[in-house]
């Protein structure tokens, strides 16, 4: 008798079914299982206040652990776009639209994507990296003891909160601006996570939002901050009644950034133009009309709303939660290393946007032709570029592109206020490296191999490989035979090999063989293993073999690490690719040696790589052994060819050996790629760490006073040899012995060093209408250059904000001047202006340029125009010719000469006995004051008034060159 049950439904709706309740059942589990495990640690820390109402005492970095939670964990996406619409809400406000306007930054999709990717950047470091600086929860703001007794763990928090404070110092910002901006942060992802997620905050959270920015608020200098999230609700809601209004400058910054908002949305079946609609609809009435949108449709306001609560409702029930949380900006400390540990200094968004700021660059096919593709169909606007800053970010240089290099020391220096303690590893100043050289910027811009190189050409046919080529064609014949003919090689050396199994220790001729042929270039080693297998036998043959290729392999290991070590370091310092396998098989041990060899790649090559790059002998030693089933393959095959009976290859022996090959083509595939892909990401640690070495280098040269190899023009450049009384009697600082200089070839290598391309110029100076040096006291002239640079003058070159000149000052008197000065009677103790003290011969100009800022250069007008009016006579020599009645002008030792379209070089044309024709003569008579001492080079006695000739010129020479001055700004 058979019993049946009757079901009133069938059997696979019910499973079906039940499998359903379970899966609902195990997210529902999941799901909640880290919101339950937070908020239990922090059930028992509720209090109750004199008011009755509950309250929770936190710390900021206990409250970004709580908002982790939610914001990267939950419902990262909806909270995400909650900050980028709380961003784009302050547009509705006119006071912060028409600043916005004003600064220009925010009128193009390039502007607006750039200031949205680093503010993105800037508030994620500070939710995602901790507050205080250090890992302990226990060091606080608030509690600096700790702090204060090493430097911070990981200050970027502080770092972006100080760059974002040193930006907006920059603009004049109301305090009730900013507050709002700060409330809209804190209240707008609650509001979007009641309205629109699969679950609402908890009060735990929005306290824990309300602690996070009210600490950041207080940093940034924020004053009248609410105490606590619902008194910080209520001042914005009323803050948006009286200054939300409509503007133009609202309308205008809401169309960039709608379409900054929808960069992700592809431009195709009309999926841009119905999310421009949706956005409006997410929009509250007072912001839209505010923004001078019009209302849409109750329809889609509906249909959205229904839209987007379906999918969070499929998201809370059916999809299980995330295992780590999504951060688009890096927050560990260690990946990647750098030196000593420290992560790189630059880093990269992981988040994906139209204009991909920051993002680095394909290094491969696949990632060029994918990013290829994403353009095609409208989710980017264009590739990762130099221009987009595809080399990374640095946290004190986000911004506007024209503070980029601004701020860096007091951004530094508030962080560090901020902490309580100094900023330093890779995140200070001093962490950062040098530029990269070309050679380097090519390698990060290819992969591990750059194959467009070698698929050209040029590359493969060079004169200076011709004997390269010789060897290479060698070795492919021999190659060649020995593969081709390898069974007769063995049957021809069968013979010999039986006579050395029937000596008493001839297993020891094997070994020796397979040790010797172990070091390159030597080869033959699969031959002697298939001999061991045609006269020893499968075990003993393999023993045999497993013996000599070990003891081989030893051999070879020590022999690379202590005769070629010097070489191999060498190659690390100056390739790159062997810097990056160097650093591979150093990084991942025992897994890359077992790999290679595995594969087809020459047991040769990776011993000499592994010993070379530091692998330990334990570690070679094991991998070794666990590859040899590779020679127990090739035994084998000995073993087979002797059972054959003819010696030949029989069908069995060709699949083993098709086998063979065929596992280890695609092991050696397989690790090739492995080992490229590991190289791959190893490559900007390599070239990072090689830039920070020649930084250091550079530094040390800079400290020692030496003459740094790398040193560029801007920062060797001198002006020691124009300028000789800055120098303090040194010698060495005049440039006489030109330094090397780095030089490059067409393919970015470095190629020898050349003559340093510094060019020395004249320094700018504070302007000296005068034209001459003022001394005080008893001082008196310098005899000579060598003097005058051992003596220090008042109007001097010093760091200052005055006007300037180019110091062109002419050359001061010779010895043999002053010596025939000595005989004046008397000298003044102060000098005088070598002009006449009359004010009706005084020449009075207006300086053009007295209004100028400190930082431009001030050129001396061109006296040209006040000397024309005193030349009444054609000279020969291109000049003019004294009127009667006129006295020599001299200024700072030497007659002053015009500089006009007239002017001929006549220093270079005027005999040495001649007069004098460049003179300016002052109408009027002699002048009542004399020029004793140095003030009058030349101490010719003047003829009669009246009289037209020239004065006497006994024992004078030409007149010096002129002091050459312009007014070409």
């Amino acid at each position: 008798m058979t019993w049946q049950l009757a079901l009133p439904f069938t059997p696979i709706p019910f499973t079906a079914l039940s499998g359903l309740l379970c899966w609902m059942t195990v997210v529902r589990i999941l799901r909640w299982r880290r919101y339950n495990s937070v908020h239990s640690k922090y059930k028992n820390r509720w209090t109750k206040d004199k008011e009755g109402k509950l309250k929770i005492d936190i710390s900021p970095q206990e409250a970004q652990d709580i908002m982790k939670l939610s914001w990267a964990c939950d419902m990262p996406t909806l909270l995400n776009y909650a900050l980028a619409f709380a961003l784009f809400k302050t547009y509705a406000i006119p006071s912060i639209s028409r600043l916005l306007c004003a600064t220009r930054e925010l009128r193009s999709e390039e502007t607006i994507a750039k200031r949205y990717a680093d503010t993105e950047i800037i508030c994620t470091t500070m939710m995602a990296c901790p507050i205080s600086g250090f890992l302990d929860p226990s060091v606080s703001s608030t509690n600096k003891a700790k702090a204060t007794q090493k430097s911070a763990e990981d200050p970027r928090a502080m770092i972006a909160l100080a760059r974002m404070n040193y930006l907006h110092s920059k603009y004049k910002i109301s305090n009730e601006d900013f507050l709002y901006t700060l409330a809209l942060f804190t209240l707008e992802g609650s509001i979007w996570a009641k309205r629109y997620g699969w679950r609402e905050l908890s009060p735990l959270e929005k306290h824990a939002q309300y602690v996070f920015w009210a600490e950041i608020g207080r940093n940034m200098g924020i004053k009248d901050i609410p105490e606590s999230f619902d008194d910080l609700y209520t001042w914005a809601r009323e803050y948006e009644e009286t200054y939300m209004v409509p503007a133009q400058s609202n309308h205008d910054l809401a169309g960039y950034t709608v379409a900054e908002l929808l960069s992700a949305v592809p431009n195709i079946l009309g999926l841009r133009s119905f999310g421009e609609k949706a956005v409006i609809c997410l929009m509250d009435d007072i912001v839209r009309e505010a923004m001078m949108y019009p209302k849409q449709p109750r329809f889609l306001t509906v249909t959205l709303t229904l839209l987007i609560r379906a999918i969070h409702y499929f998201e809370r029930w059916f999809m299980l939660p995330r295992w780590t949380p999504l951060i688009s900006v890096s927050t560990d400390l260690s990946i990647p290393r750098g030196n000593n540990g420290c992560p790189m200094p630059r880093l990269y968004p992981s988040k994906w946007t139209s204009r991909p700021w920051y993002r680095p660059e394909p290094t491969n096919f696949v990632g060029r032709w994918r990013e290829r593709l994403l353009v095609a169909i409208g989710y980017y606007k264009e590739t990762p570029g130099v221009h987009l800053k595809s080399g990374g970010y640095r946290l004190e240089e986000l911004g506007p592109l024209k503070f980029e290099k601004e701020g860096h020391d007091d951004v530094m220096r508030e962080a560090s206020k901020l902490l309580g303690c100094p900023v330093s590893g890779p995140w200070s100043l001093e962490g950062r490296s040098g530029s990269p050289t070309p050679s380097e910027l090519k390698e990060l811009k290819t992969g591990a191999i750059d194959w467009k190189t070698l698929a050209s050409r040029k590359f493969w046919i060079r004169r200076e490989w011709l004997w390269y080529y010789v060897l290479l064609v060698i070795t492919l014949v021999l190659v060649a035979l020995m593969t081709i003919y390898h069974k007769q090689i063995v049957q021809w050396l069968t013979p010999f090999t039986k006579w050395v199994h029937d000596l008493k220790f001839g297993w020891l001729v094997p070994i020796g063989i397979l040790f010797v042929i172990s070091f390159p270039p030597l080869f033959g080693h699969e031959i002697v293993a298939v001999l061991c297998g045609v006269v020893w036998g499968l075990w003993v043959g393999f023993g045999i073999v497993a013996a000599g290729t070990f003891l081989g392999e030893v051999g070879n290991f020590y022999a690379f690490k202590y005769c070629c070590r010097a070489r191999g370091e060498k190659l690390e310092r100056t390739k790159i690719t062997y810097a990056c396998l160097a650093r591979v098989v150093r990084d991942g041990g025992f897994k890359i040696a077992l790999i290679a060899r595995l594969s087809a790649i020459p047991g040769h090559f990776t011993t000499a790589v592994f010993s070379t790059c530091g692998m330990g002998i334990i570690v070679f030693s094991i991998a070794a052994i666990l590859s040899m089933p590779k020679q127990f393959i090739t035994v084998y095959l000995g073993v087979i060819l002797e059972n054959s009976g003819t010696g030949t290859e029989d069908k069995k022996s060709r699949i083993i050996s098709d086998t063979v090959l065929a596992i280890t083509f695609l092991v050696t595939v397989a690790a090739m790629w492995y080992i490229l892909r590991q190289m791959n990401k190893v490559k900007p640690q390599v070239i990072y760490e090689r830039r920070k070495a020649r930084q250091a280098k550079l530094l040390r040269a800079s400290e020692s006073g030496e003459t740094p190899v790398y040193m560029n023009a801007g920062q060797g450049s001198t002006s020691s040899v124009f300028n000789p009384e800055n120098l303090n009697n040194s010698d060495p600082a005049i440039p006489l012995t030109a330094s090397t200089y780095q030089q490059w070839d067409s393919n970015g290598r470095a190629v020898g060093y050349a003559g340093d391309p510094t060019l020395h110029t004249p320094q700018p100076r504070p302007a000296n209408n005068a034209g001459f040096l003022q001394s005080s006291g008893n001082a008196r002239y310098p005899r000579d250059e060598e003097e005058r640079a051992g003596r220090h003058f008042d109007n001097a070159r010093q760091d200052r904000g005055d006007p300037v000149a180019w110091d062109m000052s002419p050359r001061p008197l010779p010895s043999r001047r002053m010596s025939s000065q000595a005989q004046q009677a008397s000298r003044p103790a102060k000098l005088q202006k070598p002009q006449s003290q009359s004010s009706q011969h005084r020449v009075q100009y207006e300086d053009p340029y007295s209004n100028q800022t400190p930082t431009q250069a001030n050129f001396a007008p061109s006296l040209t125009q006040h000397r024309r009016q005193y030349s009444s006579e054609v000279d020969p020599y291109g000049g003019y010719a004294p009127g009667p009645s006129s006295e020599v002008i001299y200024r700072h030792g030497h007659t002053q000469e015009a500089t006009d379209e007239s002017f001929r070089t006549a220093h270079s044309s005027s005999p040495d006995q001649l007069e004098n024709p460049h003179a300016i003569r002052v109408v009027g008579g002699t002048s009542p004051t004399s020029y004793p001492g140095s003030t009058n080079p030349y101490p010719f006695a003047m003829h009669a008034q009246g009289s037209h000739s020239r004065p006497s010129r006994e024992g004078a020479e030409s007149p010096r060159p002129p002091s050459y001055r312009t007014n070409i700004r």
